[in-house]
């Protein structure tokens, strides 16, 4: 070390200019080398999921498990697999050895052979599905506001610069994020429900006969109001307003609209 500092000293126009060399290698790198600001990592790891719901582990393993990993265990490009079971769900993630680099086709062979064993699985089985997507990272945040414009029409707009932006050659994936579902309300006129004798209870089951999917959690027993996902059955609030529900120990029916409010929100 000595040497060094004495060698500095003594040779002090030559270590001026290699310092002068080092700082502006540096500069020059620093003005030159690739950045980003969510740079994409590759991940050398797939995710897949498959469903039965209530079904316990010990099946789950046996039934569902097991022959999605004897098939995974086909492609030589997997290094390792893991395994999480759990009441109605497995999660296996594949690895794929370090000496591969073009992940794409590794993936794209997993999917086929995944599409392949579906048959193979229990009735009622929803999956396997491949995500292989960790390393993606976002490069533009695009948020939209529109005064004087509804829900659905935001929705609307969103979903069609969404199918634009996705035609371009560079954009491999666009999600649109906020949505919210378009429900169909109906507030119900207590005093309206008790003149014609229906029980509260009575009303719901009839709405369910007539195909309306009503939301668990979404009854206010006390505000007397239900929200009711809109079906393909029904196309405007006006056909939800003319659905008739027939009054209890009557030969009778009545209107939708005439025990409850039907608006849109």
């Amino acid at each position: 070390m000595e040497r060094i500092t004495q060698f500095a000293i003594n040779n002090s126009r030559v270590t001026i200019m290699a310092l002068m060399f080092i700082v502006l290698i540096g500069t020059s790198t620093f003005f030159t080398m690739p950045r980003q600001e969510d740079p994409e990592i590759t991940i050398r790891q797939a995710q897949i999921t498959a469903y039965f719901p209530g079904m316990p582990t010990d099946q789950i393993e046996n039934l569902i498990a097991k022959p999605l990993e004897k098939k995974i265990k086909e492609i030589p490009e997997i290094k390792e697999i893991k395994t999480t079971v759990r009441t109605g769900q497995v999660t296996i993630k594949p690895s794929v050895y370090d000496t591969y680099f073009d992940l794409a086709p590794i993936w794209q062979d997993l999917r086929n052979k995944m599409d392949d064993i579906k048959s193979d699985l229990p009735e009622g089985t929803s999956g396997p599905f491949v995500n292989d997507d960790f390393g993606r990272v976002s490069v533009a945040t695009i948020a939209m506001t529109g005064d004087g414009f509804d829900m659905k029409e935001m929705r609307e707009v969103a979903l069609h610069l969404q199918n634009q932006i996705g035609a371009m050659n560079s954009v491999s994936k666009v999600l649109v994020m906020g949505v919210q579902q378009e429900r169909i309300y109906l507030e119900i006129n207590a005093a309206r429900l008790s003149q014609y004798g229906f029980a509260f209870s009575d009303l719901v089951k009839q709405l369910k006969n007539q195909n309306i999917v009503l939301p668990g959690g979404s009854i206010n027993a006390d505000g007397r109001v239900i929200a009711i996902e809109p079906t393909g059955n029904l196309q405007s609030i006006e056909e939800i307003k003319n659905i008739q529900v027939k009054v209890p120990d009557r030969e009778q029916v009545v209107y939708l609209q005439d025990i409850a409010n039907v608006r849109r929100a």
